[in-house]
């Protein structure tokens, strides 16, 4: 299979087709507790040789995961749940708080945790996974 792999750095993986864009990539995550992988497959990237050896990988990743008890979540299924989650929170005291912290410190705050529902892809089981939401400061950069 013609894959290219970009590199393995710690737990991330990432495989580029030979143009060099990204075709998968996965993110192992256990900062704050238990761990899972997070994954961004971009099958637009992928060539004819991989979209079709593609099926084949992908069930050894979801296998390995499931036998190891780890988690393996789209980014893109994480994102859009949160989205929704998001919304409630902008405005709200809290969140107002944060931002005045941020603007008084510059640093990074944390505002809440939430928790959505996310699709395991190595089990097939929906799982409640909890995410802390924290506001940042922005820089804004402008041409002259």
């Amino acid at each position: 299979m013609a894959w290219e792999q970009e590199g393995i750095l710690g737990a991330s993986m990432r495989f580029a087709n030979k143009k060099g864009d990204i075709a998968f990539e996965m993110k192992r995550k256990d900062k704050y507790g238990d761990p899972y992988y997070i994954f961004k497959i971009c099958k637009e990237h992928f060539n004819e040789e991989q979209r079709k050896g593609w099926p084949a990988v992908w069930a050894l990743i979801r296998m390995n995961a499931a036998k190891r008890g780890l988690p393996l979540y789209d980014y893109q299924e994480i994102a859009d749940a949160m989205d929704g989650q998001l919304n409630l929170i902008v405005g709200t005291p809290e969140s107002r708080r944060a931002q005045r912290k941020v603007d008084e410190t510059g640093d990074t705050v944390f505002v809440k945790d939430i928790t959505i529902k996310v699709f395991d892809h190595a089990t097939g089981r929906i799982n409640d996974l909890t995410l802390g939401i924290s506001t940042a400061p922005v820089n804004i950069v402008t041409d002259k």
